[in-house]
């Protein structure tokens, strides 16, 4: 075979290769789904970004309740709270759990929005908030419904692509 023709046959077969590669790197849909909650349930803690008025993301640690199936995740904070203006301002979030010592990552970008119904707090209350928040009344709950899901976990080989280091995502909702 010449040179000419292995250089051809690497330029056409080895896009379909990487292709494969990465295809095999991400894994289904509904594998994803399954490790995204676990790494979720697991951290526990979130790092919930909102946008600020110049349009900066600011970051702050946020105790979310287990996410729900359709991954829409709850979580509490005071109604004065700077947090609270921002997603007034701006409902779009970022949700993002890390397992550092295990280098996995969930990210969930979606829409905030703000309930104040008493019944809904009720039903969402944990014990835990009492030191935080000595009544209801004195919090808020946000919800954040997702629209996309990106994950990273090295112990189940859902890897970022090897060319652009994208990490494995799924749409979850259309906006």
């Amino acid at each position: 075979m010449s040179t000419c023709t292995k250089y051809i046959l690497l330029y056409f077969f080895f896009p379909i290769g990487m292709t494969l590669i990465a295809a095999a790197q991400q894994g289904s849909n509904e594998e994803i789904k399954s490790v995204a909650k676990s790494i979720m349930v697991a951290t526990r803690f979130a790092g919930l970004t909102t946008i600020d008025s110049l349009g900066y993301p600011n970051t702050r640690t946020m105790d979310a309740l287990t996410p729900e199936d359709d991954f829409i995740v709850w979580l509490a904070t005071n109604p004065k709270s700077r947090k609270v203006r921002q997603i007034e301002a701006n409902q779009k979030v970022t949700l993002y759990y890390a397992q550092h010592d295990k280098g996995n990552y969930v990210t969930i970008v979606g829409n905030a929005s703000l309930i104040d119904d008493p019944e809904t707090k009720q039903a969402k209350w944990q014990d835990e908030w009492a030191e935080f928040y000595p009544s209801q009344d004195e919090m808020i709950l946000i919800k954040v419904t997702p629209t996309s899901l990106e994950l990273v976990s090295y112990e189940n080989d859902i890897i970022s692509e090897r060319i652009d280091w994208q990490a494995p995502s799924i749409q979850l909702k259309q906006n």
